[in-house]
């Protein structure tokens, strides 16, 4: 039965987390008080706070990280996933801020100019103590606003033929 129960916080974790279920509809499914289910995920949030802490140490050892945020709703209000991700190794955020103090919380330190932060040109990274590296899909894109805002001079026409790769999703 042991083996079991052990299942359970990572179940309640999963129905809360990656499938965005509200707290009284997991607690009604599984028969447990919304307070304890609470309990359970803070109590989960202590044991691996060494495994996070050491996730967002590996990202700053990485020469390159890509950064990124996305918007999401949480219970009818705005908040924001973001992700920075080194070759081998991920950090998820969940704020209900855009702002730079999210960026500041992963990146701390005052001297980090061996770091390459490749982004999409959001402002919230700009104060950040890195190289800065602009992703090449939105540089690619501004080739092509290039060649919509200049039809007619020769230097706007952009050198990717495959507009395929110039699709956003």
């Amino acid at each position: 039965m042991n083996s079991y129960i052990d299942f359970v916080p990572a179940n309640l974790i999963n129905e809360a987390f990656g499938n965005l279920m509200p707290y009284g509809m997991i607690a009604e499914r599984y028969n447990i008080n919304k307070g304890t289910l609470i309990g359970i995920f803070h109590r989960t949030a202590e044991l691996v706070e060494p495994v996070f802490q050491a996730i967002r140490e590996s990202i700053k050892n990485n020469p390159v990280v890509h950064g990124d945020e996305t918007p999401w709703s949480v219970d009818g209000k705005r908040a924001y996933t973001w992700l920075f991700a080194a070759e081998k190794v991920r950090l998820y955020l969940f704020r209900n801020t855009r702002a730079a103090s999210v960026p500041k919380e992963v990146f701390p330190d005052s001297d980090l100019l061996d770091l390459v932060l490749v982004t999409d040109r959001y402002g919230g990274y700009n104060s950040l103590p890195v190289q800065h590296q602009y992703c090449f899909v939105h540089l690619l894109w501004d080739l092509v606003n290039l060649e919509v805002d200049f039809p007619d001079d020769p230097l706007s026409k952009s050198p990717v033929d495959d507009r395929r790769l110039l699709r956003r999703k």
